[in-house]
C-alpha cells in the first residue's frame, strides 16, 4: 500500500503535507492531562483513614479551579446539608473533584457523572489513631476549630482512652463509637446504632463506585489510576500523621473497646472482600489497546495550578497569593510525562522558588527519557531561580510518551532545619512554572523542509 492511501483509513484525518502525517501517526495523540474520559470524583473522606494524603495525590490530577475549594460552604463540611448542596448545585457540578469531610447524602442529588470514592480503615487502628489526632492537636489549629471539637479535643489530652470513650458528649459517640458504619448509614447524630445502621453501609458501600482500604492504599490508587488513565504515582508521603503517645492507650477498657467496634469490624471485612474482588477482576482484564486522543503541541507551559501527568510531587502549596509552587520529593528523582515532536529541538526551562539548602540546585539534574541533559544556564528571573537545558531532536520518543526527569542530590525537611514548622516533608526543589519551547530554528528547518514533499505528494495522489 503507498503512503498516499494512509489518510484513507478509518479514523485518520487527511493534512496538507501526507509525509508529516506519517510522522505523527507513529506516535499515539493524547493530551497533557492524558484522559481518557473526563474525571469526576467525589471522594467521601472519613477522618483518620489516610483521606488527607488521598486527597494531596488526587489533587495533582486536576486544574486548581477543577477542585471544590476548602470551606466552600462557609462551614465545617460535615455539617453541609443536602439542602446546602441544592442551593449551590449548577455552580458544584462545575468542579470535576470534591472532597472533604461531607456527610454521605448531601451529594446524591448532584448527577450521576460522578464517581463517587471512598477509604476505610481497620477499625482498631483508626480508633487508636483518631483518639491520638485529638490528643496531639496544638493550640493554633483549635483556635479555628469547631466548638465542639475543641472541647473533645481538652478531654481527649487530660483522659487516657478508656475514660475518654465513657464520656457521651457530641461528637465523641458519633466519631468513635462505630464511627464509619455510622458515616456511611448517616447516622451520626443518634445516640446508640444496630444491625439496622450496618446494613445500610453496606448498601451504601455497594452504590458508590470504588471502596478501598487504607491498608491496600496502592491498590486503591492503581484501580483509579487505570480507570482514568493516570500516571501512578511510585512515591508520595503520608500526610497528617501523629506521634502516638502509648501510655495514655495502653489502659483501653476491652468491654468498651468492642463495643465501640462490633458493627466497624464487620463493615470493615465486608468492604475487604468486596475490594479484592474489584483488584481481581482488574488484573484479569483485558488491557485497553484504544489510543487517547492527545494533541502534539510546540510549547508547553505549565505552572502549578495546573493538573499533569507527574510523579514525585508533594501538594500545591501559596494558593491564593502570587505565586503557587509544588515542592519535589519525598524521593531524589521526580518526572513529567509529555508528548513532544519527533525531529525537533526543545527549551526545557524549571522556575525555582525556593530550595531547603542551596547545594540542592547546585548539584540539579536533568534528563529526557534517561539521557542526561546538559544544565546551560542559571540565574534570577522575576525573584526566582531558572534552571534551562536543551532537549535535542535525537532524544525525543517516536513511538512513547517522553519522560523528563529531575533529580536532586538528596532530599530534605524544614523540621531538620526549623523544628518549629513540624514539617517532616522530604523535599527537594520548590517549582513554580515548567516551559518547554520548540526550538524557532528547527520549526522553520521543518517547514521548508516539508515544501518540497508536498509538491511530491500533491503530484502522485493527482
Amino acid at each position: 500500500m503507498c503512503i498516499g492511501c494512509f489518510p484513507k483509513k478509518k479514523g485518520l484525518k487527511t493534512t496538507k503535507n501526507p509525509y508529516l502525517y506519517v510522522i505523527r501517526l507513529s506516535k499515539p495523540q493524547l493530551s497533557t492531562r492524558c484522559k481518557l474520559m473526563e474525571s469526576r470524583i467525589i471522594f467521601h473522606h472519613i477522618p483518620k483513614t489516610g483521606g488527607t494524603t488521598l486527597i494531596g495525590i488526587l489533587d495533582q490530577y486536576f486544574d486548581i479551579e477543577e477542585i471544590m475549594p476548602n470551606r466552600y460552604f462557609d462551614k465545617p463540611a460535615r455539617d453541609v446539608t443536602s439542602e446546602d448542596v441544592e442551593a449551590k448545585a449548577e455552580a458544584i457540578k462545575t468542579y470535576n473533584l470534591i472532597r472533604g469531610h461531607f456527610p454521605i447524602p448531601c451529594f446524591d442529588n448532584i448527577g450521576d457523572d460522578y464517581y463517587r470514592i471512598c477509604l476505610l480503615r481497620n477499625p482498631v487502628s483508626r480508633l487508636f489513631s483518631l483518639y491520638n489526632d485529638w490528643r496531639s492537636k496544638t493550640e493554633q489549629s483549635l483556635s479555628t476549630a469547631h466548638p465542639l471539637d475543641v472541647k473533645a479535643s481538652r478531654l481527649a489530652k487530660a483522659n487516657n482512652i478508656s475514660d475518654f470513650l465513657k464520656h457521651s458528649d457530641y461528637p465523641i459517640p458519633a466519631l468513635f463509637d462505630n464511627g464509619q458504619t455510622r458515616l456511611l448509614s448517616d447516622s451520626l447524630s443518634k445516640k446508640s446504632i444496630g444491625e439496622a445502621e450496618l446494613i445500610k453501609a453496606k448498601e451504601t458501600v455497594d452504590k458508590m463506585q470504588l471502596v478501598g482500604i487504607t491498608e491496600m492504599l496502592d491498590s486503591f490508587l492503581y484501580t483509579l489510576c487505570q480507570k482514568f488513565k493516570w500516571v501512578f504515582p511510585k512515591q508520595y508521603q503520608s500526610l497528617n500523621t501523629r506521634k502516638y503517645d502509648r501510655q495514655a492507650m495502653t489502659t483501653i477498657d476491652k468491654d468498651i473497646f468492642h463495643e465501640f467496634l462490633k458493627f466497624d469490624l464487620e463493615l470493615y471485612e465486608y468492604v475487604i472482600s468486596k475490594f479484592n474482588k474489584t483488584v481481581v477482576n482488574q488484573l484479569k482484564a483485558k488491557n485497553n489497546n484504544s489510543q487517547i486522543k492527545r494533541h502534539q503541541v510546540n510549547h508547553i507551559s505549565l505552572d502549578m495550578l495546573k493538573g499533569f501527568k507527574c510523579d514525585g510531587f508533594h501538594v500545591r502549596e501559596g494558593i491564593g497569593g502570587d505565586d503557587v509552587w509544588r515542592w519535589t520529593g519525598p524521593d531524589t528523582e521526580s518526572h513529567l510525562y509529555f508528548n513532544l515532536q519527533p525531529h525537533i529541538d526543545y527549551n526545557l526551562e524549571i522556575d525555582i522558588i525556593s530550595v531547603i539548602d542551596q547545594e540542592i540546585v547546585d548539584n540539579l539534574k536533568l534528563k529526557c527519557n534517561g539521557t542526561n541533559l546538559k544544565i546551560e544556564n542559571k540565574g534570577a528571573v522575576n525573584g526566582k531561580q531558572r534552571v534551562s537545558a536543551k532537549i535535542g531532536r535525537d532524544l525525543i520518543n517516536v513511538v512513547e510518551e517522553d519522560k523528563i526527569t529531575i533529580k536532586v542530590p538528596f532530599t530534605t525537611s524544614h523540621a531538620a532545619v526549623q523544628p518549629e514548622t513540624k514539617d517532616d516533608r522530604q523535599k527537594g526543589i520548590a517549582i513554580t512554572k515548567i516551559e518547554i519551547k520548540a526550538s524557532s530554528d528547527t520549526i522553520q528547518h521543518k517547514e521548508k523542509e516539508g515544501k518540497p514533499l508536498k509538491k511530491f505528494f500533491e503530484k502522485l495522489l493527482s
